[in-house]
């Protein structure tokens, strides 16, 4: 009896875990049926495909100077670079590896980051208002924001570098609240984890995603309710601090060792972009003075609404909002959090107006947090019962859309609007098209030194971005050599590449194709320069083009104590 009352217990333990096995296999289908019929998924499936449609077969783009160049990175991997962090190039290789080194595979990871970021912002909305459709609101206004649009299509480090800043918003807000039952879990760690790695990859993009850390911790601190905070809650965050620099540590490490091994070159790139003495570019003469123009500041300021477009009227009436909010209330400490991740961004590149010039794009990070509370906002005011027809609310979302489509629409292509009487000449079209023409010259006047002389010709540019292009674009993707600083500008990563290192003597003798700089400077260093004009393609006025003969080598006082060996 004994025996079959187990034999029975224990059978019927089996007939257990098998319903419970049925039961979870269920549950996990619904789950993902679930997620896949979420707006947001759904939006950002849709932008992905027409995206990766429009890359493959639709765009009539060429590399930009910094696509190309990026890419030219990514042939050459390293721990880190001159400028910046070894994400991008990583990205590219990664991308291209799979599927070739076409324009189209280069700018994959934009595609890709941009679809990371639109799934976290409308992750963050949700979480802080506790709305599916603020989550929606969030997630179409990113993608309406011009900037937005043009950084899911063009591979620089904005793309990726925003997709982490999101994420890190998302995670820094989930880590600092409790549980939705209001019990505090180590799960969170999984959170504050996720902050440090969102950082740190961040981080090996562009280094300005330290930015986020004070405004994430700021904005922690005024979302939190007063009885949260006790001596469990202070332990908890501390371990969570813990936890995050330790990731961050370990994603950011390349960046630190390719540094430390090249004496920092980057913190001078850094402060050189401050105008700042100790950078890398000369610094106005001992006792001029401060030298501030209010231009710069306004510039700036200016440049941002044309970035966000018509989705600006959304961020300032979503301010607005927020200030009216009671205190206290779970929206006014919601909005509390996204604006303050907001500010350190947004004043650290106001305050850099105030000593150097800043590009417009610089900022743009500080306004995901802002979409966010905008999505919030609509969620609020479009769904009330009493809501009018015509408000403010209603008036950003139907300006946000209509011209969101309109410049998303006809930044597909600018080339036409290019050819239109009166636009053309306000259409930046030459940094989109034209490089194909200028390797083709290139190539015919490196055919006709090599058989005037018999030497190989080297193609010296004195831009690094259109050395660049033309490495891309040139047949069989040769070696193009960069001089910006040999001849008055600052050092480059070509400075640090073995194979494009101008001072090898290896190189004396041969005959170049020159382009940039003034034939002052390259009679420097050729035994004759011949001034051909410029090369089919070309659009600055400004960029002329020689042809040299008797290369007779460069010297560089003070190069870098050591050169990587990453040459392919």
């Amino acid at each position: 009896m004994r025996t079959g009352r187990h034999a029975m217990e224990h059978s019927g333990g089996q007939q257990h875990s098998g319903h419970t096995g049925v039961t979870d296999a269920h549950e996990r289908s619904g789950t993902v049926a679930r997620i896949l019929r979420d707006p947001v998924v759904l939006l950002t499936i849709g932008l992905v495909v027409a995206r990766l449609v429009y890359l493959w077969i639709l765009c009539p783009y060429e590399l930009v100077e910094d696509e190309a160049h990026y890419w030219e990175w990514s042939r050459r991997l390293g721990l880190s670079y001159y400028t910046k962090g070894p994400g991008v190039a990583w990205s590219i290789a990664a991308s291209t590896w799979l599927f070739g080194a076409a324009e189209a595979a280069v700018r994959m990871p934009a595609v890709i980051a941009s679809a990371i970021s639109t799934l976290g912002i409308g992750a963050l909305s949700r979480a802080v208002f506790q709305s599916s459709r603020a989550g929606f609101y969030a997630a179409a206004l990113f993608n309406l924001t011009p900037v937005f649009q043009f950084t899911s299509l063009l591979i620089t480090i904005d793309s990726p570098y925003i997709a982490c800043w999101t994420m890190a918003c998302w995670a820094g807000w989930r880590a600092a609240q409790p549980r939705d039952d209001g019990s505090r879990s180590p799960r969170r760690l999984g959170w504050w984890a996720l902050l440090g790695a969102s950082l740190g990859i961040g981080f090996l993009y562009k280094y300005t995603i330290l930015l986020a850390v004070p405004g994430i911790m700021a904005g922690s601190w005024l979302a939190r309710r007063r009885h949260e905070r006790t001596p469990s809650t202070n332990t908890q965050t501390v371990l969570g601090i813990v936890v995050m620099a330790c990731v961050w540590t370990l994603c950011a490490s390349p960046v630190i060792i390719w540094n430390w091994q090249e004496g920092w070159p980057t913190v001078r790139h850094l402060i050189g972009h401050l105008g700042l003495s100790g950078g890398d570019v000369a610094v106005k003469p001992a006792g001029t003075g401060w030298s501030y123009q209010p231009r710069w500041t306004f510039e700036l300021i200016g440049v941002q609404a044309v970035l966000l477009g018509a989705v600006t009227m959304s961020l300032v009436g979503s301010i607005a909002w927020a200030r009216r909010q009671p205190v206290g209330t779970a929206d006014r400490r919601g909005a509390a959090y996204l604006i303050a991740c907001s500010i350190p961004i947004l004043v650290f590149y106001v305050g850099v107006t105030f000593v150097n010039r800043a590009e417009g794009n610089w900022p743009v990070a500080g306004f995901v947090t802002l979409i966010a509370l905008a999505g919030g906002w609509m969620a609020r005011e479009l769904h009330k019962p009493e809501a009018p027809a015509k408000s403010f609310c209603r008036s950003s979302w139907d300006a946000g859309l209509w011209a969101g489509v309109i410049v998303g629409v006809l930044m597909l292509r600018v080339d036409l609007l290019a050819q239109i009487p009166g636009i053309g000449p306000l259409v930046p079209v030459g940094r989109l098209i034209g490089a194909r023409d200028q390797a083709r010259h290139v190539e015919e006047l490196t055919a006709s030194l090599r058989d005037q002389t018999g030497l190989d010709p080297l193609i010296i540019v004195q831009h690094y971005g259109q050395a660049s292009r033309l490495a891309f674009y040139l047949t069989g993707r040769p070696v193009v050599y960069c001089s910006s600083s040999f001849m008055g500008g600052r050092m480059t990563q070509y400075d640090y590449w073995q194979d494009t290192d101008l001072t090898d003597p290896a190189l004396v003798g041969r005959p170049g194709v020159l382009i940039g700089a003034v034939e002052e400077q390259w009679q420097g260093v050729f035994a004759a320069v011949e001034p051909i004009g410029q090369i089919r393609g070309e659009t600055k006025r400004d960029r002329q083009s020689f042809l040299g003969t008797g290369f007779k080598g460069y010297k560089r006082p003070g190069s870098p104590a050591t050169r990587t060996s990453e040459a392919k």
